[in-house]
């Protein structure tokens, strides 16, 4: 045990599983926090039913999603079919492998991180383009287009957003990045003195 506990991957392993686990459970109740907040604005309760308050709501929805019977076009092609959502979901949970949660909670430290995440998003658009082309369905394949055309005007302007955290800090690294903040102060990044 102690030899597992003592490998050095241990810890980084551990909190991409707790990364792995957590993401979807939070993302759950942001949905159930929305559904109430909506509620409220029309004046009903929301879901009340699963759990204290509907507090369950989530894992039921996640239950069913996982019991609901797969409808997978008859002229199709399955395997990219069931791929194509498993690329997204890979990619966007492998950019969170770069993030530093605090100084001593991170998976890795990876000297072009920063690039690491714009790589994963915009290879995740794959995803749905191939979402839309294995079902073998013009109107798929054009709303999966549309999609990723929309998806990559984003990056752009993503892009230079991060940009400028990169001049302001002078690295790709996410620990980096976040070092040179530090280094500033509580002020701006982007705020330089003149000597």
């Amino acid at each position: 045990m102690d030899a597992v506990l003592s490998h050095p991957l241990f810890v980084p392993m551990l909190t991409m599983l707790v990364i792995v686990a957590a993401f979807p459970l939070v993302a759950g109740y942001i949905v159930l926090v929305e559904r109430k907040v909506l509620a409220d604005f029309q004046v009903r309760l929301g879901p009340m039913r699963v759990g204290p308050h509907g507090l369950l709501q989530p894992i039921a929805d996640a239950l069913k999603l996982l019991l609901k019977e797969d409808i997978i076009p008859t002229d199709s092609d399955k395997a990219l079919f069931w791929a194509a959502p498993v690329i997204s979901t890979f990619t966007g949970l492998t950019a969170f492998a770069v993030l530093p949660f605090s100084s001593k909670i991170f998976v890795a430290d990876v000297n072009v991180g920063l690039l690491v995440v714009s790589a994963m998003s915009a290879v995740g658009i794959l995803g749905i383009i191939l979402g839309g082309w294995s079902s073998n369905s013009h109107y798929s394949l054009l709303g999966a287009l549309r999609s990723a055309a929309q998806l990559v005007s984003y990056e752009v302007a993503l892009s230079f957003a991060l940009l400028s955290g990169v001049m302001a800090a002078g690295t790709l690294s996410m620990q980096g990045i976040v070092k040179a903040q530090l280094d500033r102060g509580s002020g701006s990044c982007l705020t330089t003195t003149v000597s």
